[in-house]
C-alpha cells in the first residue's frame, strides 16, 4: 500500500479535505484584496471573527451566500455599478431619483 497525506502550510489535513483546498487557494487573494480595498492594517483582517461569519452563513441558501459576499464587497449590482455595462442606466437610483450614483449604501 503507498502511504500519503495531504499538508497545507506544513499542516497535516485530516478532514474537511475540500474545504481546507478551497481556503488554501482562495483566503490569500481574499486577504489582500480585502486589506488594499478598505486600508486595513495587517491586523484588521486577523481581529475579525470569521469562525462566526461562518456559522452565521453556514447553513443558509446560496443566494444568501452570495448576496452577502456582494454586499461585503460592495459588488451589488447596484446603479454605481451596473452604468458600466447598461447604456440605458444612468447610475442613478431609480428609486428616489436622487442625483447621486445608486450605490451599495444608498440602497
Amino acid at each position: 500500500t503507498t502511504r500519503i497525506s495531504l499538508l497545507i502550510a506544513g499542516t497535516r489535513v485530516t478532514s474537511k479535505m475540500t474545504h481546507q483546498i478551497e481556503d488554501a487557494i482562495h483566503l490569500p487573494h481574499l486577504k489582500k484584496y480585502r486589506t488594499e480595498k478598505y486600508g486595513w492594517d495587517p491586523h484588521t483582517w486577523d481581529n475579525i471573527d470569521w469562525y462566526s461569519f461562518e456559522i452565521a452563513t453556514k447553513r443558509q441558501q446560496p443566494g444568501f451566500k452570495r448576496f452577502i459576499h456582494r454586499f461585503t464587497s460592495e459588488w451589488l449590482p447596484v446603479g454605481a455599478r451596473t452604468k458600466f455595462y447598461n447604456n440605458d442606466n444612468q447610475g442613478k437610483c431609480v428609486s428616489c431619483d436622487s442625483a447621486h450614483d445608486e450605490s451599495h449604501t444608498h440602497v
